[in-house]
């Protein structure tokens, strides 16, 4: 097979990412202009199918490394760093290892729970 053609749903990140993810047209969802911060509520909804998730029911295992950028909500911690509420493992993904966004949006540091 031999793709000789390619769109991208955007010029910018999430909005993409979220496309490639859901399979949906990216400016359907409650974002309509730019990207999300690292910090803001996930941009894809709780019930909505994603390619992981669909992988995983066919047997598959998914790993998410680098940058996520489609909203990762933090908790705050007693003592401690902040909690991860929502990352890409809620969204289909076995595993994850990166950033929530770009290597300037807050958080700087993410630690596992």
């Amino acid at each position: 097979m031999i793709f000789t053609e390619a769109h991208s749903s955007s010029s910018v990140c999430t909005p993409s990412r979220s496309s490639i993810l859901t399979g949906r047209y990216a400016w359907r969802t409650r974002l309509q202009f730019h990207v999300l911060g690292g910090t803001g509520a996930p941009l894809i909804a709780p019930n909505r199918l994603t390619v992981p998730a669909l992988l995983k029911q066919h047997g598959y295992a998914t790993a998410c490394v680098g940058k996520w950028h489609l909203g990762m909500s933090f908790g705050l911690g007693k003592n401690g760093p902040p909690k991860i509420l929502a990352d890409p493992t809620r969204f289909g993904f076995d595993s994850f290892f990166g950033l929530s966004a770009s290597l300037d949006t807050p958080p700087l540091r993410v630690h596992p729970q």
